[in-house]
Formats: structure tokens, sequence, C-alpha cells
């Protein structure tokens, strides 16, 4: 039996920190925690405190139409006030806040968790910023009553590992957010720019690169950069293949028809081993 608590519990933490990454995940999570807690469900708030706004949210067996509700009628509501000074991580009974008999009488009650059957939220804080909070929520019905200890102890458990998949998820976003300034700033350089990976497959072009592809000798197919007519994409094939494998890359000229040259070269970008290639008129 401990064995499968065990066996359980690895399970969830593995759910957890994938969902940092992928956080469709985070519906799954809640569900898996509501279960093994005997709770009815759960969700997830990504907030702007100070500003009332909710900037996410996961919803684990909850009725989307009342959490849409709280958004727009009840973001101050009994819990708010205190929840929003606790400490990161601090695990509140809503019970503690408000005994359950007057929070009935709002009409937070009303609108959002008696249509659902919630009378207990076990509460924390997974972040916690003026700027920016992070909020986990799990849900009880009158029939599973509060938490017995060895549930609330199991919940305690997964919080750090809530939170550190919640830092995690933050970081993804930031990054992919500077990642995709820096690729809008790539398409507005008139020289065509084209990144590809270690194994030389295209992971970026920029909207010069794609405009003059067929114009200028440059071929994009299928995940491939390579230049035309011939031997010139051979020669900027072993041009990636230098900077693939450490070298400073290089540069090369494409005489295409007339009296119009055109320059390539190629250069190593970024850590991972990726390559940029670029080309303009000469």
């Amino acid at each position: 039996m401990r064995a499968d608590r065990e066996d359980s519990s690895a399970a969830i933490i593995d759910l957890i920190y994938d969902a940092a990454l992928s956080p469709e995940l985070w519906s799954e999570v809640l569900i898996k925690i509501a279960d093994m807690t005997g709770s009815m469900g759960g969700i997830m708030y990504q907030m702007a405190p100070y500003r009332g706004e909710i900037l996410g949210r996961s919803l684990g067996r909850l009725d989307p139409d009342c959490s849409k509700l709280y958004e727009e009628r009840h973001f101050a509501n009994p819990w708010s006030a205190h929840m929003f000074v606790q400490p990161a991580m601090a695990l509140v009974l809503s019970d503690e806040i408000l005994p359950l008999g007057e929070l009935a009488q709002s009409e937070f009650y009303a609108d959002v968790l008696e249509p659902q059957g919630i009378v207990h939220n076990y509460m924390t804080p997974l972040i916690s910023r003026p700027d920016l909070a992070v909020a986990f929520n799990m849900t009880r019905s009158v029939g599973e009553g509060v938490m017995h200890d060895d549930q609330r102890f199991l919940l305690q458990r997964l919080i750090p590992h809530l939170q550190r998949a919640s830092q995690l998820h933050l970081r993804v976003e930031q990054y992919e957010a500077l990642r995709d300034a820096s690729l809008k700033t790539l398409d507005l350089l008139t020289t065509g720019v084209v990144i590809v990976d270690r194994w030389a497959s295209v992971l970026f072009a920029s909207q010069t690169a794609i405009r003059s592809a067929q114009m200028h000798g440059l071929v994009l197919r299928d995940r491939t950069v390579s230049a035309s007519p011939q031997p010139f994409g051979a020669q900027l094939r072993q041009l990636i293949q230098r900077a693939i494998n450490g070298g400073s890359g290089g540069a090369m000229a494409l005489v295409q028809g007339g009296d119009k040259t055109i320059h390539w070269s190629a250069a190593v970008c970024g850590r991972a081993g990726g390559v940029k290639v670029g080309h303009w008129i000469g």
C-alpha cells in the first residue's frame, strides 16, 4: 500500500513538471491531485492582483462559466483580501478566513460557489508578488468535508513542486516572449536570415529570406536550405556544416545571371550549435 502511494506521488510530481513546459497538462494535474486528496476539483489562476486582472486559468473538473463569473464580478471576494497578503506556499482553509455560515450570505457564494456545490477551499499562493500571483485552489463539497490529516499532508508535500513548476513556466514564457521579439526584429532586416539547428534543419526563415528565395537563388524546401544552381548548393552545405562543427563559418559568392552577384555567409548562432545563414545582394 505504501509503495502504491509512493508510486502515485512520483507520477503526479512528474506530471507537475511536465505541465511547466506543456500548460495544457495543468488541468490533468488538478484532477489527479483532487482524486488523491478526495476533493471535487481544483483551479489555478495567474493574476495581476493590484490591477484586478486574471491573466490565465486552468480548471480541473470545475465549471468554466462560474469561473468566468468570478473573473468578471468577484475578483474581490470574502477570501481575496486575506490571500493576497499571504506568503508564498501558505496553505489556508477557507473556513479559517470566514465561517461557512457567513460566507453563504455573500453574492460570491451564490454566484460562484453554490452552483458548483463548493463549501470548502484549500488555497495557497504559489507565487506572491505585487505584480504577479499564481493561486492554487483545491475545492470540496459538503459530503467531502475538510481534508483528513493525511490528505492535507499530501497536498502540502506537493505545494513546493507546484511552486517550482509555476516558476519554471513563467521563465519559459519570458524566454518565448524574448525569442518571439528577437525573431520579429529579424523580420525587419533587409538582409534575409535563415536559422538552422545542428542537423541543418530550418528553425526560422525571416520574411525577407522567404520573399527573395526564388529570385535570388536561396532554396527553402521541407525544412532545408540550399542554393541554386549547383555547385553553389554543395558549397553552401559545406559552409553550414563547417559552422555546425564549431568552425567560424565563412562566406561565398553566388553569381546568378547578368551582373547580379549574391553573397552568402554562415556563422554559429547560440550555444545549441545552431547556424545563421544570411544573404544579401551585392
